[in-house]
């Protein structure tokens, strides 16, 4: 008898038709992570008259997680985290491109998600949990290096299940940092429109969908339902201590809400480029305001500064922030 393998390891997942009703596999997912079976076993303590007690046991609760090691972020599988935690999105072709458009807006009242089922294990053993959604992810970059996507999935009850067969690696294009740009325009412009060069060094983006598992009596250890509640977004920057980031100082001591835009480009054409895009392209539009500054501190003999953005609903811009991801796919690939 062997041990599993590291190498042989693998997370496939599949989008559920109905929420909570496990489905075959169709994409393996190009990242880390192995399954967390949270099922809890409490011990019965009881007066029975025997030293140590007994082997009495009970199960109150089932459930699992997934969580999905820092690795490197693609367009096309950032998109199946996006289904899970921000709505499930409509993609609309641009124009006689081969490319496609998907809008995940934040949520102002109720978004409807995708859950999905998960698949975990290696050449040993398969587990498998449904109903799976995203509590919260983060993108990071900096420097010449490609983004890096780690986030937390939570599911219901871990069951030992085969993998799905004859499954094949998708292609995907890599977010790298040195293809990004920074536009920043005041909160009643046009977002995307005023770039700020040369000063942002990294980016650290944060989402908290807010969906919550939810408990009720329904016949069933594992949760009944998932709901979203209040979300949270936030976004620091790293800048180099210039004017630009001195300008951001003077917003967030005024307290002076703005729009902001984090556009990610691939290097890989499309095979017809469309009206807007030409590459993939993710875009991440915040209307917000600065929450905090760091003290300065210092990177390579030049003076940084550290801003936390947090994004929610304005007014003015009468619109909360959101994610536009473009890719060579009219389905979640």
């Amino acid at each position: 008898m062997m041990a599993g393998r590291r190498s042989l390891r693998k997370i496939q997942i599949g989008r559920e038709t109905t929420a909570g009703t496990a489905v075959a596999a169709t994409v393996i997912w190009r990242g880390i992570g192995t399954i967390l079976d949270n099922i809890q076993i409490q011990r019965v303590s009881e007066d029975v008259g025997i030293i140590g007690g007994t082997t009495r046991t009970n199960v109150p609760m089932k459930g699992g997680s997934l969580a999905i090691s820092q690795t490197p972020a693609t367009f096309e599988q950032l998109l199946h985290i996006l289904e899970m935690s921000i709505k499930t999105a409509s993609p609309s072709q641009d124009g006689a491109g081969t490319d496609y458009i998907y809008t995940y807006a934040f949520p102002i009242a109720a978004n409807s998600i995708k859950t999905y089922t998960v698949e975990s294990g290696d050449d040993t053993e398969a587990e498998r949990m449904a109903y799976c959604f995203v509590k919260d992810f983060t993108l990071s970059g900096s420097g010449r290096t490609g983004y890096q996507l780690q986030g937390n999935i939570q599911g219901r009850t871990v069951s030992l299940n085969a993998f799905t067969g004859s499954l094949a690696l998708s292609a995907v294009n890599n977010m790298n940092f040195g293809m990004t740009k920074i536009y920043q325009d005041v909160i009643g412009g046009t977002v995307g429109t005023t770039i700020k060069s040369n000063t942002v060094r990294g980016v650290n983006f944060k989402y908290a969908s807010g969906i919550e598992a939810k408990e009720t009596a329904d016949g069933r250890l594992d949760f009944s339902f998932a709901q979203g509640t209040d979300y949270v977004c936030t976004c620091d920057l790293e800048f180099e201590h210039d004017a630009i980031a001195a300008a951001q100082k003077v917003l967030w001591r005024t307290q002076t809400p703005v729009l902001l835009q984090i556009k990610v480009e691939g290097s890989t054409a499309f095979v017809t480029p469309g009206t807007t895009y030409s590459v993939p392209t993710v875009k991440i539009n915040m209307p917000g305001y600065w929450e905090s500054f760091s003290k300065i501190g210092e990177a390579n003999g030049n003076d940084v500064v550290t801003g936390k953005f947090v994004s929610a609903y304005d007014s003015t811009a009468a619109a909360a922030g959101s994610i536009i991801a473009v890719v060579e796919s009219a389905t979640v690939p």
